[in-house]
């Protein structure tokens, strides 16, 4: 059977990366790629068989693996490996509200290894509104961390995890101060900027908007937020009409001999919880990230059927049906229901509601379609597209597969 995809979504940039023990990774990447957003991986691992228990392993050895991912895309991680020393790995993807990133790192050492992921990220966005708005931006961060044995995973470094969540004013800061190995600044230590710090960059005052960060110690496994919808004067953060805004994101795992560090689903940049719905809508419709189309969304479970017919007939208007099935992370009371709702042939919403579809507990949304008359080849089948989004701007979409019979 032929099956033809047709889908809403646009092309996208891919970046290849290898991996050589002990080397530098360089990730080949456009000649010329949007550094408006972007991510930075480094992941190292080194051999403390020779380092005494008391002695920081970082500050007397030298990584036996060093890894470096420098591509500039939606989504950037990989991962090292090695039986006898364990692995690191972390990612960047820009597919939470409003396409505000979220940021993954572990590490799993061995009892003679230490292992640590580095893992940065930044973004351009531009406020397009009527009026002036809270810009209400939170990071929630949530990591396990501990030692196998009887190893404590932390070594004489107390810290495991750090983190830092960054609003820069985009009119005073250039995002390519972030990006790229000629950026004038440490793009590492410029994401780790507090409030007050614009000096020691050399950038204007007031370049920093908001800043939080998070440090761990011994016993300490949070659930922790990082609040920088207060700005740096105490006052709440506000955009303009016309303003443009950077975020960016640092986090270090590290795990020390026999330990791990697990923040595998963590800082995840989002709004903050209560934020009235009118304010969210506001922001999600005038806020434009810099990935724009190239944000990755959410993958859902989606049914499509056609109105009454075993097969969809494309020479002919008629009903279709999409149906979105709730989950344990997908709650379809949130979804919004109008022209954001989108399928991928030439339909219009009419209308949708809520209720128990499958054999689970959780309710689902189903919405059906007007569509028009569109045009295919000789495929006896096509894969649709819906796509959609979260009343807090979180993009998702899912396929099925409809039969063709002109």
């Amino acid at each position: 059977m032929k099956t033809r995809y047709l889908s809403l979504t646009r092309t996208f940039i891919l970046c290849l990366v290898g991996m050589t023990m002990s080397n530098l990774a360089l990730a080949a990447c456009p000649a010329n790629p949007n550094t408006d957003y972007g991510s930075r991986l480094i992941l190292s691992i080194r051999d403390c068989t020779s380092v005494a228990d008391e002695v920081s392993c970082a500050a007397t050895t030298s990584p036996i693996v060093f890894y470096k991912e420098d591509c500039l895309g939606i989504e950037l991680g990989n991962g090292i490996s090695l039986p006898e020393f364990g692995s690191a790995d972390g990612s960047v993807q820009y597919n939470g509200p409003a396409s505000l990133p979220t940021m993954r790192q572990t590490a799993f050492a061995s009892d003679i290894s230490r292992n640590a992921a580095t893992m940065e990220s930044w973004q351009v966005y531009s406020y397009g509104g009527a009026g002036p708005i809270d810009l209400p931006i939170v990071g929630n961060l949530t990591y396990v961390y501990g030692g196998l044995g009887d190893g404590d995973g932390l070594g004489p470094d107390d810290e495991s995890y750090i983190v830092n969540l960054v609003v820069w004013d985009g009119a005073l800061v250039d995002v390519a101060d972030f990006s790229g190995d000629d950026a004038p600044y440490n793009p590492i230590r410029l994401t780790q900027a507090d409030c007050g710090d614009e000096s020691y960059f050399g950038l204007p005052d007031g370049a920093i908007i908001a800043q939080a960060s998070y440090v761990s110690f011994y016993g300490q496994t949070p659930a922790f937020t990082l609040d920088v919808s207060t700005g740096c004067d105490g006052n709440p953060v506000v955009v303009n009409p016309g303003d443009s805004f950077v975020v960016t994101t640092l986090g270090q795992a590290t795990a020390d001999r026999g330990g791990f560090v697990d923040a595998s689903h963590t800082l995840e940049v989002t709004f903050a919880e209560g934020t009235p719905e009118e304010i969210l809508l506001e922001l999600v419709d005038n806020i434009e990230p810099a990935c724009g189309d190239y944000c990755d969304p959410e993958q859902s479970n989606v049914q499509i059927k056609t109105g009454g017919k075993s097969c969809l007939n494309p020479n002919e208007e008629g009903m279709i049906f999409a149906s979105v099935f709730g989950s344990a992370d997908m709650d379809v009371s949130e979804i919004r229901v109008d022209e954001s709702l989108e399928l991928g042939i030439s339909a219009r919403l009419k209308k949708c509601k809520e209720r128990y579809t499958n054999d689970d507990d959780f309710v689902d949304l189903e919405c059906t379609f007007k569509h028009g008359i569109f045009e295919v080849g000789d495929e006896e089948a096509i894969e649709v597209l819906l796509r959609g989004q979260m009343i807090d701007g979180t993009p998702f979409e899912g396929f099925d597969t409809v039969c063709l019979q002109p």
